[in-house]
């Protein structure tokens, strides 16, 4: 490549190639269009993208190297085979014959995780808020601003939002077990206030909330609604729909798993961009993850205080989310609304504290339809069991690894 043909930030098509071209070159009269304007040469141009394909592509089953220089860098075909061309001689004269990065007959693929740190930042962010500080941790909340501040920009591959909106008359199932049927009958006495949430203030802790905490837990069908509510055989299942009376902003986990991270190549920051990418498709199963009996206090925090960011913290703050069904085999989909909007017309007052009355400014949310109460009888529950078999030997070795000399 030469040091004295030279290129101009007109003539490249990412942005951050031509703020870098702007910065650092000077005023040459550019080979590709003829013009005196900010330019370097093709050398150094030419060496910044070496850069970015050792760093960012391996050899698979892809492009080949001028297809990707002239996608990544934005240069008209003919210059991106002539940059490919002279890194490629330059890269077979350093090594001598030997072979190069350039040399893949197959083409090449971008590297999906350049550090290889995304796999561990949910276990560090637990971990933290588990055994380090759990209400005043400032090293969490920077991680929650960086994964979660820009949703409100994420998009698909098929260039949806991953918050969606859910309008009016939008319906949730939300369901109780009790051991009789006469018991089921008592409900329907008052069934807004019975099946809807606990009013604030009352309630345990659940995935996505302390206790205390009054939040909607519901499913988008009647069948994931009693599968995930896990009523005894035996026992009798009351349920309702439950319609929205105001739109929502809820975040969608299976939007969120096709989310791309359209990052330039040349920006500083694009393995920060790709890793969080990476990390919001897995969140969505991370979330909908069973937590063993007993364990709810410790497994469900880290959990519970994604919600609270999501919906105090936010830009723009969020209503709730969609999560799948762990409990259907992740056939259906479950649905959260947090506290500010989870209020059901009907509801029971909260509580009096201290002797004063506590009055509820929540708007309300929700409506129970009448008409779509059902009562269902558990005769019956089926699992998916997957049977391994084991052999002694297994067993003994495992003793033996897991026992001190």
């Amino acid at each position: 490549m030469s040091s004295d043909v030279f290129c101009c930030y007109a003539c490249v098509g990412d942005p951050f190639l031509k703020a870098r071209i702007r910065a650092e070159g000077g005023i040459e009269t550019c080979e590709q269009c003829g013009k005196d304007r900010e330019s370097v040469s093709e050398f150094d141009l030419g060496q910044w993208i070496e850069e970015v394909l050792e760093a960012h592509f391996e050899p698979g089953d892809g492009d080949d190297i001028p297809s990707i220089i002239e996608q990544i860098a934005g240069l008209q075909p003919e210059f991106a085979q002539q940059i490919a061309d002279e890194l490629g001689s330059l890269a077979g004269y350093v090594a001598s014959g030997g072979e190069t990065f350039y040399d893949s007959d197959e083409g090449y693929l971008a590297i999906q995780n350049p550090s290889g740190a995304h796999d561990h930042q949910w276990e560090t962010f637990s971990q933290s808020v588990r055994s380090r500080a759990r209400f005043f941790n400032r090293e969490a909340e920077e991680w929650l601003a960086k994964i979660f501040g820009p949703l409100s920009e994420d998009r698909t591959w098929r260039d949806e939002a991953v918050i969606k909106t859910c309008d009016i008359g939008t319906g949730f199932y939300r369901a109780r077990h009790v051991p009789t049927e006469a018991k089921a009958y008592e409900i329907l006495r008052s069934p807004a206030a019975q099946l809807g949430p606990l009013p604030n203030g009352a309630g345990s802790a659940g995935r996505m909330n302390a206790a205390g905490v009054s939040v909607f837990y519901g499913a988008f069908d009647v069948e994931t609604c009693v599968a995930e509510i896990r009523p005894p055989v035996g026992s009798t299942v009351v349920s309702a729909r439950f319609e929205l009376q105001r739109p929502l902003q809820l975040l969608d986990f299976d939007l969120l798993e096709m989310v791309v991270a359209k990052a330039s190549h040349f920006d500083p920051d694009y393995a920060m961009k790709m890793e969080r990418a990476l990390f919001l498709r897995a969140f969505g199963r991370r979330i909908a993850e069973p937590v063993m009996p007993g364990e709810e206090g410790f497994g469900y925090l880290a959990t519970q205080i994604v919600a609270d960011y999501l919906a105090q913290r936010a830009d723009p703050l969020l209503d709730g989310m969609i999560y799948r069904s762990t409990q259907t085999g992740s056939k259906g989909r479950n649905v959260v609304l947090f506290n500010h909007a989870s209020r059901v017309i009907g509801d029971p007052k909260p509580a009096s504290s201290l002797g004063l009355a506590v009055v509820d400014t929540r708007p309300d949310t929700l409506a129970l339809v009448s008409d779509s109460i059902e009562i269902t009888d558990i005769r019956a529950v089926s699992y998916d069991q997957p049977r391994r078999s084991v052999e002694i030997w297994e067993i003994e070795l495992e003793e033996r690894e897991h026992c001190p000399d």
